[in-house]
């Protein structure tokens, strides 16, 4: 029966031999009490249910992805003995198949309409990449993780365009601001867990966490309702007239600053400020998770009709400030409440993810929208690739403090940018309709 079949998958896999797969034993008999593949799965496939389904998807997923996240720094540079360079790479290599995959997918999920099939390969992926760092410990192991990792990110595409058709054209930033609320509610839950189990355990034990909460968003991901292929089915041809939006460029490079200096410093050598002040991995994770709470009120407040009503030539040059001042902060702080109070401004700035996101996107045509959003999430992909892998070198060359106050200068050039776009002052940009 269910029961015997996930027993003896728990003995028979090699991972399912680790100690603590006992859990997850469990996990299986009751996912047969429930009766998965009949009527739990009928019931989710109906419109009552797809918004739901797919928001706990999206924070099952974000779990798998950043459960290690805001440690992994830290046990590189600290318990492995890497340095900083090659743990910029290795956390930079996170963007890396991000850069290649993110266009294709987007116009495969365009041309066949199978956006399911892709959130599926993506949960299946940030399991993967979590079971490979718990089979090795080396920069190639973790090199190739974080690959598996950024090809599983790649999916994004297709969670934030489905999960917006389920909502009328006109209410697009709601929509992606509802999705963005719960992608940062699994990556807070994430980083409580990931200090919880390292301050008990180990980072083995971190890495599990995630790899079995990215195969619980695969078994969910079987749940969602096929989409509409006949509504997205379009020709290659069409789709390449994205590639002619200056409106989408510039989106997609104040994008690419604000991934630049959030990954080259919250999700990295942040962390490594906290740590040399004597943060533990607990009170690593709380400052994480401080980050991403603020993150979670600000994309909130995204999605509030009010937020259409605000002047964004004003708004994002103000968010790409907070940055900055998180760089001076932390490069100056000598007690962990500064370093607190820095990953609270860059929780603020971070409603720029929603902002971005969603004006790329607008006004594209329906069958072009994953495509739009593939090559919006390619092009701030080079952010995620180099900031941490400058960051490691100046750090290196310069001194962690100078790296932060080197850091500091890009957010204000991000500032001035955004104060003067034609995009975000208003005027009308060139976009893909206009070339078509």
């Amino acid at each position: 029966n269910l029961f015997q079949k996930a027993d003896i998958g728990c003995k028979t896999g090699k991972i399912w031999m680790h100690p603590s797969a006992a859990y997850f034993r469990s996990a299986f008999m009751y996912a047969g009490m429930f009766g998965v593949k009949g009527m739990a799965l009928n019931a989710f496939k109906t419109d009552k249910y797809k918004k739901p389904l797919l928001l706990l998807i999206t924070a099952a997923f974000w779990f798998a992805q950043y459960v290690y996240s805001p440690l992994l720094t830290p046990y590189l540079t600290s318990e492995l003995k890497m340095a900083s360079l090659v743990v910029g790479v290795i956390v930079g290599a996170y963007g890396i198949s991000q850069l290649v995959l993110r266009v294709p997918l987007g116009m495969f999920a365009d041309m066949a309409g199978n956006h399911r099939l892709i959130i599926i390969l993506s949960c299946f992926l940030a399991a993967a990449a979590s079971v490979l760092r718990i089979a090795s410990h080396s920069a190639a192991a973790m090199f190739m993780a974080n690959i598996l990792s950024g090809a599983a990110s790649s999916g994004w595409v297709s969670f934030t365009v489905l999960y917006s058709t389920f909502y009328n054209e006109d209410d697009g930033s709601r929509a992606i601001g509802s999705i963005v609320v719960f992608n940062q509610l699994g990556i807070l839950i994430a980083f409580f867990a990931g200090g919880a189990l390292k301050q008990a355990f180990d980072m083995d034990r971190v890495f599990l966490s995630g790899a079995l909460v990215g195969f619980v968003g695969f078994i969910l991901a079987f749940m969602l309702p096929k989409h509409n292929r006949k509504a997205h089915m379009v020709h290659a041809k069409e789709l390449l007239a994205e590639f002619k939006s200056r409106k989408l460029y510039y989106y997609s490079a104040l994008a690419a600053v604000f991934q630049f200096v959030l990954f080259a410093t919250v999700f990295s050598f942040t962390n490594k400020a906290a740590e040399a002040l004597g943060a533990g991995p607990s009170q690593i994770s709380l400052s994480s998770a401080l980050c991403i709470v603020f993150t979670i009120l600000s994309c909130f407040m995204v999605s509030m009709p009010f937020y259409k009503r605000l002047k964004f030539n004003i708004l994002v040059p103000v968010l790409f400030l907070l940055m900055s001042l998180h760089c001076v902060i932390t490069a100056f702080s000598h007690s962990l409440v500064l370093i607190y109070a820095a990953q609270c401004l860059t929780g603020v700035s971070s409603a720029m993810t929603s902002i971005f996101m969603a004006k790329a996107i607008e006004g594209v045509d329906g069958g072009r929208k994953s495509t739009a959003m593939g090559i919006f999430q390619s092009l701030y992909s080079f952010g995620i690739v180099l900031g941490p892998i400058v960051m490691g070198a100046m750090s290196e060359a310069f001194g962690l403090k100078r790296a932060f106050l080197l850091m500091a200068l890009l957010p204000v050039a991000g500032a001035v940018a955004a104060a003067f776009s034609p995009v975000i002052n208003g005027r009308k940009p060139h976009t893909a309709k206009d070339s078509a």
